[in-house]
């Protein structure tokens, strides 16, 4: 019989479609335990997966603070005047001030032309390059024409006389320089010579030695840097100042910075799930979800090693200042002020003294280093949390085998639910034939009651 078997329950009087879904729904009890068991391992995972990546945020943050590009050496170079000579740093430069007096700027050679339309098409030559002029062409189309052949050696523009409204072609080297001139001419074209004006080479002076440069962007002044030169300086050289190598002591700061701030937000994390309460007798999944990584004991023990890698790790036998986070200004901070309990101090949780650290930064940038760790070698506190914490992070580490686990035991949960799904819908299957059939007897009865009831009405009228 199917499954969709509808009952009226016309017969006995009897609503045996709901008797049928109450009996089964008693028997989903189990099955909805199990429900819930799935719904509060998914959030648990979820929540070992949240430790995970702020483990695995901790641990590069540790790392970072050993980087090699970290602790390379740089230099700064600034430029008192910018605006007539800036500086850039292109390589290694020798510390120290440079005296810069600039008294020309490099410069393209100009020559102005006349031009006069052409009854044909026609050519003009620009160095080793020709440009075609169409018949009648003005000459607005003359200069787009030269400024769309990039491998002419010139650039045009047209210049109109103010007082007269005559218009010239005024060719610019693509080059400056007094050795990039250029030659031009054509049946169109006729130089105006009082115009001519040559490329000059930058004429300047480093520190009183003399220099020339066919560009405004000079390599070759100051080995290490380039120098752009702006503006002819007079009587005010401008002053360029090379910092003395080392590592960029900001970055290390941030770097600093970001790991007390990573630090603190997994300990935070981490805590608040191991303190959060559970939800007794839980029947929401709201309510199940709550406090499923209380007192975790792995995680407990996992924080409990980090707080004390933290607050506690001294470079061993290191004798100098430098030997502790503390000694970058780097604490839990004061438990108590103004009377009051920081909580903050009393979690675990890290602040960091600015004024300490930019002292320990400028009085012993090698003594921080060694003490945080070398890139390479051994030794140093963010090896030593890393090598704390990677056990746990690792691809196959512990977190990732309980992750593992919990989606196992949610297959295992979904595959018991599946086999009550079944066992239910055979069982109400079973009710509905049953209860199918016993209103079928009683209707039968039934009919056959009134069959009888009309053959003793129909006797008894005969007799009368």
């Amino acid at each position: 019989m199917s499954s969709n078997l509808s009952l009226s329950g016309l017969a006995s009087g009897i609503d045996t479609s709901s008797i049928i879904q109450q009996l089964i729904a008693l028997e989903r009890g189990p099955q909805n335990r199990l429900k819930l068991q799935q719904s509060v391992s998914q959030v648990r995972q979820n929540a070992l997966k949240d430790v995970s990546t702020r483990l695995k945020n901790l641990e590069n943050a540790a790392r970072e603070l050993r980087s090699a590009g970290l602790w390379a050496d740089t230099q700064s170079a600034e430029s008192t005047d910018s605006n007539r000579v800036a500086v850039t740093r292109v390589g290694p430069a020798g510390p120290g001030g440079y005296q810069i007096e600039v008294s020309r700027l490099a410069h393209a050679e100009q020559r102005t032309f006349d031009y006069t339309p052409q009854d044909d098409d026609s050519t003009i030559t620009i160095g080793s390059t020709e440009i075609p002029v169409a018949a009648h062409a003005d000459i607005a189309a003359l200069a787009s024409s030269i400024n769309s052949a990039s491998h002419a050696p010139a650039y045009a523009a047209v210049v109109t006389d103010p007082l007269t409204g005559t218009q010239q072609l005024v060719l610019s080297s693509r080059t400056p320089g007094a050795a990039n001139g250029f030659n031009a001419g054509g049946p169109s074209i006729q130089e105006d010579a009082d115009k001519y004006s040559p490329g000059a080479d930058a004429q300047f002076t480093v520190d009183g030695v003399p220099h020339s440069s066919a560009a405004n962007t000079v390599t070759d002044g100051i080995p290490g840097l380039q120098l752009t030169l702006k503006g002819v300086t007079g009587s005010s050289p401008v002053t360029a100042t090379v910092s003395t190598p080392g590592p960029d002591l900001a970055a290390v700061k941030a770097k600093l910075h970001g790991f007390v701030d990573q630090y603190n937000s997994t300990l935070e994390f981490i805590t608040g799930k191991l303190s959060e309460d559970r939800v007794p007798n839980a029947q929401s999944e709201t309510d199940a979800a709550k406090g499923v990584l209380r007192g975790d004991t792995a995680l407990n023990s996992l924080l409990s090693k980090i707080r004390t890698t933290v607050t506690g790790y001294k470079t061993p036998g290191a004798t100098g200042v430098i030997n502790s986070l503390a000694s970058l200004g780097i604490t839990t901070g004061a438990t108590t002020g103004s009377g009051t309990l920081n909580q903050d101090a009393l979690r675990g949780k890290l602040t960091l003294d600015d004024t300490k650290l930019d002292a320990a930064l400028a009085s012993n940038p090698d003594g921080v280093r060694r003490f945080l760790g070398d890139a390479l070698g051994d030794g140093g506190f963010s090896r030593e949390l890393e090598g704390l914490v990677h056990p746990s992070t690792e691809s196959g580490g512990t977190l990732d085998s309980r992750i593992a686990q919990e989606e196992s035991n949610r297959r295992q949960l979904a595959d018991q639910i599946s086999d009550i799904d079944r066992r239910l819908q055979a069982k109400q299957d079973r009710l509905k034939q049953q209860y199918a059939a016993m209103e079928a007897a009683l209707a039968k009865g039934q009919s056959q009651g009134q069959w009888l009831a009309g053959q003793i009405a129909a006797l008894g009228a005969t007799r009368r």
